[in-house]
């Protein structure tokens, strides 16, 4: 992975999506953000090393080198991390005495989540601060619950607040009050509720992005190997008949 061949193969096909118009490089902060779901691990691109004292120092070069590469495809503005909430609450880390790879269970909210996430958060700004990426980075979570994303901004905003958040929901952006997400996702089951036409319709007013996505469900319209083309289509269609600003 992340080989000189690895990036080569990659190419073709990130020029492509740039082409077809994606705005978002995305990326891993712990192993495993969606606990293994699918075949694809998702590796974290951020190497996490805890010291005997406790105190913990991070290895950006993999993400620095990702996101460099996928600019030169053409993607971004935006670069999305994953997942400071990542599905199972495991967070894995490399001992920095014996170089063995180790984890933990840290659930959102709890005294261990924020003892590893605070100073990471605080030296994540500042090493984005230093790329020029800073205001173009997101915290993204995929997913969760109103308490575990309250959680989350407020460690966010009280030790990286210029980092921004962002969110793919299965549920509607009026559930999150008091969170600044932008661009908001939201699952296309609840896409068409007239509250969160409304609800996009003041985001837009706002100058906010509003986008929404389909996953393994639901069976029609979808992206899958035998779904028919037209749904495709559809999905790229949908957005700009209700005002939406574009398809996850």
């Amino acid at each position: 992975p992340f080989s000189k061949n690895h990036y080569e193969l990659l190419k073709p096909i990130y020029q492509e999506l740039a082409g077809a118009g994606q705005k978002t490089i995305t990326t891993t902060l712990p192993d495993l953000p969606w606990n293994h779901q699918n075949f694809d691990p998702y590796h974290t691109m951020i190497k996490h090393y805890l010291h005997k004292d406790g105190s913990w120092t991070h290895d950006y070069s993999l993400f620095d080198e990702y996101v460099k590469f996928a600019q030169s495809c053409g993607l971004g503005p935006q670069i999305h991390c994953y997942s400071m909430v990542p599905w199972g609450d495991r967070i894995f880390f490399i001992d920095a005495e014996t170089g063995d790879k180790r984890f933990d269970w840290l659930p959102t909210g709890s005294d261990k989540h924020k003892k590893f996430w605070a100073p990471f958060l605080r030296d994540f700004e500042k090493h984005l601060k230093k790329k020029g990426w800073l205001g173009k980075t997101y915290i993204a979570m995929d997913e969760r619950g109103p308490k575990q994303m309250q959680a989350v901004a407020a460690l966010i905003r009280e030790n990286s607040p210029r980092i921004k958040i962002t969110m793919a929901a299965n549920q509607v952006a009026s559930n999150f009050k008091g969170i600044e997400l932008d661009p908001f996702c939201v699952y296309l089951e609840h896409a068409n509720a007239p509250a969160f036409l409304e609800d996009a319709r003041k985001r837009k007013a706002e100058g906010k992005t509003s986008t929404f996505y389909v996953c393994c469900s639901p069976r029609r319209p979808n992206t899958f190997t035998h779904s028919p083309i037209e749904e495709a289509t559809w999905l790229g269609v949908y957005p700009a008949a209700v005002g939406f600003d574009g398809f996850l």
